[in-house]
């Protein structure tokens, strides 16, 4: 969940894994726009978002 605020901070949407879970036990994964991922911007986001939600 912080990852997923953190990116939407910078304008990146990712939807934490539990949204699309019915058992709540995907909180280890996101789901975002794989149309989207060849564009270089999206791996900057994660990477700024990962340190600002101190996951890295």
């Amino acid at each position: 969940m912080a990852l997923a605020r953190a990116a939407l901070d910078q304008g990146v949407v990712l939807a934490p894994g539990d949204v699309f879970s019915l058992t709540n036990s995907a909180d280890g994964f996101l789901r975002f726009n794989v149309a989207q991922c060849d564009h270089p911007r999206i791996f900057e986001v994660l990477a700024q978002a990962l340190e600002t939600a101190h996951i890295a």
